[in-house]
């Protein structure tokens, strides 16, 4: 059966029930309107069913006791980071995964809660905005944090994908006197509900009730395009997010439960896909490409920038005595170079096509010149834009600013 045949077979069944399984219908969906990359299963009738997409967990169906051990067995030597279902079916696969000796580590209890009526604000100040294509930015920075603090089993935020969400109009801040205080999305939109997630407000501005104004504006728009439900995801561990939502009008729905395997059975994408080879004259181009599609929209926002004259130059500093070309199950996709004196250890330039980034592919790459730097009792410094939302990482990482100048923030990690 083919991702068609199974979406044929399995959609009219989840559809009845579209807030329990909006995630699997989603997926399903997009894998079959996109041709995307989709492992499933058939486990008995209509509905009866899990998927998995590359890099995240199994999702599953509507399947009884017996259907979750079948799954568990057939599922043995596969390397999925974890399990999502409702009600029993996760606790159901994961005792019978147990018996066959995978291993969990964590469990994250969710709750799914819905929205049948008109919101209630909770009267903060402010109003809502779409987010633009030029918050891309700053919505690259949140999501960053949003994944950080909400679901850091996750695959990491991509930045094309960013800038690609920021354009599409499912994203609104909510905004004080013009400045963006948090933000919401629309996640998937299905025949008759909307399914909210993303909502994020920076530390310092929290406990303002900015969360749940924003909440209800993105679940008003839902509303005006249609929907007649809206439902969102809480962890249940966080009493505030439950809270918030309720003083909205949201009502539980149903549990959910992520099980998450113990990261010693689960392979990770970047140590056993990534090598890197030394660098030829006649990467060049190759790198110019992978450098222009990566900074475009950096450079593009930066005062003063004369690309000619940077691009000018970009041939003089490449040299393949300091590059590194960064290859991924055989292909090129990214670059990297670095220089090392008898005082530090100084990376120049990172690159990764947009289609190999949030992968964990950098982060990565940063820990072993960390590790590197440590064993030669060496700092580890750079340089970044100062609207290049890999400042982030980078701080994230220990780096802290040592010094600046008209664009670039210069960081340095000293070891440990």
């Amino acid at each position: 059966m083919d991702t068609q045949e199974f979406a044929r077979y399995h959609l009219p069944a989840l559809e009845t029930d579209e807030v329990r399984y909006n995630v699997q219908i989603a997926v399903i969906l997009s894998a079959a309107a996109e041709a995307a990359p989709l492992q499933h299963w058939t486990l008995g009738g209509p509905g009866h069913c899990a998927t998995r997409s590359p890099g995240h967990g199994i999702l599953l169906g509507a399947l009884d006791r017996a259907e979750c051990q079948a799954l568990a067995s057939q599922t043995r030597d596969i390397d999925y980071p974890g399990v999502i279902g409702s009600d029993e079916t996760a606790h159901w696969f994961v005792e019978a995964a147990r018996a066959i000796g995978i291993t969990f580590a964590e469990v994250v209890p969710q709750r799914i809660h819905v929205l049948g009526e008109a919101p209630r604000y909770p009267g903060a100040a402010g109003s809502a905005r779409p987010v633009e294509v030029n918050d891309a930015p700053l919505l690259f920075e949140w999501m960053m944090g949003f994944h950080s603090e909400a679901v850091p089993h996750e695959p990491l935020p991509e930045l094309a994908k960013i800038e690609k969400a920021a354009a599409s109009g499912r994203f609104l801040f909510w905004t004080v006197t013009g400045e963006p205080v948090s933000v919401a999305a629309i996640a998937r939109r299905l025949r008759t509900t909307a399914a909210i997630n993303s909502v994020y407000t920076p530390p310092d501005k929290r406990g303002r009730g900015y969360a749940g104004s924003v909440t209800a504006a993105v679940a008003e728009r839902a509303f005006a395009d249609g929907k007649s439900t809206v439902c969102l995801f809480t962890d249940l561990r966080n009493p505030f997010s439950n809270r918030c939502y309720a003083k909205i009008g949201f009502k539980p729905y149903c549990e959910s439960w992520h099980h998450l395997r113990s990261a010693a059975r689960v392979a990770t994408i970047t140590p056993p896909t990534i090598t890197l080879r030394a660098a030829r004259l006649d990467d060049l181009g190759f790198a110019t490409q992978i450098y222009l599609e990566t900074m475009r929209y950096i450079t593009d926002r930066l005062p003063n920038f004369d690309e000619p004259r940077h691009m000018a130059g970009f041939a003089e500093r490449f040299l393949p005595a300091e590059v590194s070309i960064i290859v991924g199950d055989g292909k090129d996709i990214g670059w990297l170079q670095v220089s090392e004196t008898e005082d530090e250890i100084f990376l120049k330039q990172m690159f990764l096509q947009p289609a190999s980034q949030g992968h964990g592919i950098g982060s990565h790459l940063l820990a072993e010149l960390l590790r590197c730097g440590s064993q030669a009792r060496k700092p580890v410094r750079l340089g970044v834009v100062k609207i290049n939302p890999a400042a982030r990482l980078y701080q994230r990482l220990g780096f802290t600013i040592t010094s600046e100048d008209e664009f670039k923030y210069y960081m340095e990690k000293r070891p440990e």
